[in-house]
């Protein structure tokens, strides 16, 4: 019998979790071919894309998922990494503002903002978002501080 979109993705999922990323994506694919608005198997093929260092593929899964499932702020966060690793530093404040305000305490987002604002040269923002990460004990965004001398 075959498998539902849903038990296919957390198969995946497992196969993900274990570093099996060639058979993960293959779980994901199929249970996109099985339920294409099914909205986690998008999610799951854009964390296996981002593992193996597929970002512009990962991010179109991603925008997928998002338009399927507009209040999961966690695919904004990914998609934002992946477009920090493309150097895509304003598209991925935008996504990381977008998350934030769903999750306004997750200070490894604010650091990976900071690193995009440093990257364009925006010290004072950058600043900020590191003193935040720092503060709540992320201590990344103190080593920023410091290497950036901006303490």
């Amino acid at each position: 019998m075959p498998l539902d979109a849903e038990s296919l993705f957390e198969k995946g999922y497992k196969y993900y979790e274990q570093g099996l990323y060639g058979k993960a994506l293959e779980c994901f694919e199929e249970g996109i071919r099985v339920d294409p608005n099914f909205p986690y198997n998008y999610f799951g093929k854009g964390l296996v894309l981002s593992k193996l260092v597929q970002y512009r593929e990962a991010i179109s899964n991603y925008t997928t998922f998002i338009s399927l499932q507009p209040d999961a702020g966690g695919a904004f966060f990914n998609r934002a990494v992946c477009y920090y690793y493309l150097k895509e530093y304003n598209s991925a404040i935008s996504d990381v503002n977008i998350y934030l305000d769903a999750v306004p305490d997750s200070y490894q987002a604010y650091y990976l903002r900071g690193d995009c604002y440093s990257s364009i040269g925006d010290y004072k923002k950058a600043r900020e978002d590191f003193t935040i990460a720092c503060m709540n004990g992320y201590h990344k965004g103190c080593w920023a501080l410091k290497f950036l001398r901006l303490y």
